[in-house]
């Protein structure tokens, strides 16, 4: 019964510190932007086979997590809740694998601490907080993960239904983000089976381990299988296309997901655009493991070093969890592809390692000397409480068009602070006084109130959203032929904000090159590319509305039209114009 009780709580108490702020923060272009418009265009559309990203085909990933997020857009409308809504629940679903994880190993408090470690990690929040298919395909993964590692400790049926679970869970991460959804995971079950036959504690499976095991490849296929058989069908290849070539002329489903997508991406730079230094995830991993990576010297010696301490009786369990952590930063270093949330993955296992830890020492806890890390922990909060007002206001002026000032935000703010000095004020007299379960227990509470700072003060970083200019064109030309500019990239949450695909006129951006040139001819109604394209739709319709960044309106000249742009209104950086040919009909 303590299962259920424990899960309900930490759901809730999950889900008001990750979701619970999401309608104080617009939109974040480019991430959030693309994958709320795609669902949009599948619920337009009618079409769940083929995505697509401003009515051009999106090859670039499998379709469950727009399938998702069509969900809650259908259930919840278009906002800013509904669309993080799938993420973010992904994200709380992770924090309760931590949970469950870490009870079955190490008991109540350990699956307790864990989920609590997890829910209060920086950089698994700020994943959670976002909408982005990373948190999605990391969590089916780390169910995966988990599934295999419950199952080598269990016989039986019970064992089997758990091989069963694990080929669902990659079927689901497969079926979200591709091939990662189930290599990952198998890697770390190999390298988890050469442990222990080198340790001499393997075991070989029995018949009924076989029996679910195919048992499981069936309904990895029965849900992975169909909707890559029915995109392929839908998406064919032009008759003599190679099929290994760089060209996207004519090619089909098969070469953008599996040659381009899984195969170039990874060890072609140029394809990627994703290049990083390769010492990037071995900075980003740890980092993101703030505050508690403090403790893994401690851990460590604790559960390899020490014969006598407990944690040494789970070494198995350990190590499993550090080849999950060393797979994942391992395999995306030696991608050509690299971007922060690719490792998200790692920190479930890490927050059961640093959980258990804590369980271990818990009822001795005020025994154990953390001078230093009350000394980096305290800083750190007096440092941030300090920071994010000035942070506020600073931004405030900077970026007056991200920042919306009106008394609500000013208070939530100062709220924040308020409470955030509370919270040092605690940290700092469990220091003082060396009472570290009343310092720990500070912690916690201190990274939720910076954890909700977080989000709200992301919106200085993000890029501008057009949820202004989306209400500017709404209200002065709704009804028109309406098209973006050169910048679609730069506005990519403004077709989801206005309900409709536009028109757009200049090359596509690099995210929907391979679409369109698939098949240009297919999209030159409405992708006005060349002179000759723009030129018979102003012939034919008169005018279109279009809105560009400033910097971008020379490059109508490209065209070698003669345009008339005349200007309507200008919402930060961004003209609405009106475009039309001289001496014709407007």
């Amino acid at each position: 019964m303590t299962w259920l009780k424990d899960s309900v709580l930490i759901f809730i108490a999950s889900l008001i510190l990750y979701l619970g702020f999401a309608a104080f923060r617009p939109l974040a272009n480019p991430d959030e932007g693309r994958y709320s418009e795609i669902p949009r265009e599948m619920i337009s559309s009618g079409d769940y086979v083929t995505p697509q990203l401003n009515g051009i085909d999106y090859f670039y990933k499998p379709p469950l997590f727009y399938w998702m997020q069509c969900a809650s857009l259908k259930a919840f409308g278009y906002n800013r809740v509904s669309t993080r809504a799938a993420s973010t629940l992904m994200g709380v679903f992770g924090i309760l694998m931590a949970y469950g994880a870490g009870r079955y190993f190490f008991g109540r408090r350990a699956g307790i601490l864990s989920a609590a470690v997890l829910a209060t990690t920086l950089l698994y929040y700020i994943i959670a907080m976002i909408v982005t298919l990373d948190m999605t395909v990391s969590v089916f993964m780390v169910g995966a993960a988990f599934s295999f590692l419950l199952g080598t400790k269990q016989t039986g049926n019970a064992r089997g239904w758990l091989i069963v679970s694990f080929f669902v869970f990659c079927a689901l991460a497969v079926m979200t983000k591709g091939i990662i959804g189930i290599l990952l995971p198998c890697g770390a079950a190999f390298f988890y089976a050469l442990y222990k036959i080198f340790t001499r504690k393997f075991e070989m499976p029995t018949l009924r381990d076989v029996i679910y095991f195919v048992l499981g490849v069936v309904v990895f296929f029965a849900i992975a299988a169909p909707w890559h058989i029915l995109a392929s069908l839908a998406n064919p290849s032009a008759d003599g296309v190679a099929l290994f070539t760089s060209d996207p002329q004519g090619q089909g489903f098969f070469w953008y997901y599996f040659v381009h997508e899984h195969f170039l991406r990874y060890i072609d730079p140029d394809t990627s655009r994703r290049a990083q230094p390769f010492w990037f995830f071995l900075v980003i991993a740890p980092a993101g493991a703030l505050p508690w990576l403090f403790l893994l010297p401690r851990i460590v010696k604790d559960a390899f070093m020490d014969a006598q301490n407990g944690l040494a009786k789970r070494r198995d369990v350990f190590v499993f969890m550090f080849i999950w952590i060393v797979l994942i930063v391992g395999f995306f270093t030696a991608s050509s592809s690299k971007l922060v949330p690719y490792i998200v993955g790692i920190y479930p296992a890490f927050a059961v390692v640093v959980g258990a830890w804590l369980a271990s020492v818990w009822d001795r806890i005020n025994s154990i000397d953390f001078k230093i890390e009350k000394s980096v922990i305290s800083f750190l909060g007096v440092a941030l409480v300090i920071a994010i007002p000035i942070l506020y206001y600073i931004g405030e002026r900077k970026y007056p068009d991200k920042v919306v000032s009106d008394f609500l935000l000013n208070y939530y703010v100062a709220a924040t602070v308020v409470m955030g000095v509370a919270a040092a004020v605690v940290i700092v007299r469990g220091w003082g006084r060396g009472n570290n379960s009343r310092f720990w227990k500070g912690v916690f509470a201190w990274l939720a109130l910076v954890l909700v700072a977080v989000n709200f003060l992301a919106i200085l970083v993000q890029k501008p959203n057009s949820e202004r200019l989306a209400a500017e064109i709404k209200r002065v030309c709704a009804d028109e032929p309406f098209a973006i500019a050169f910048d679609y990239g730069y506005m990519q949450d403004l077709p989801f904000l206005l309900d409709k695909v536009p028109y757009y006129i200049g090359t596509p951006p690099e995210e929907q090159r391979f679409g369109w040139k698939r098949s240009p001819d297919k999209y030159s109604w409405r992708v006005f590319h060349n002179g000759e394209l723009l030129g018979k739709f102003l012939r034919e319709n008169g005018k279109i509305a279009a809105v560009a960044r400033k910097e971008s309106l020379n490059e109508l000249s490209s065209f070698k039209l003669p345009l008339e742009v005349k200007q309507r209104l200008v919402v930060g950086d961004v003209v609405l114009f009106d475009l039309s040919l001289k001496n014709e009909t407007k």
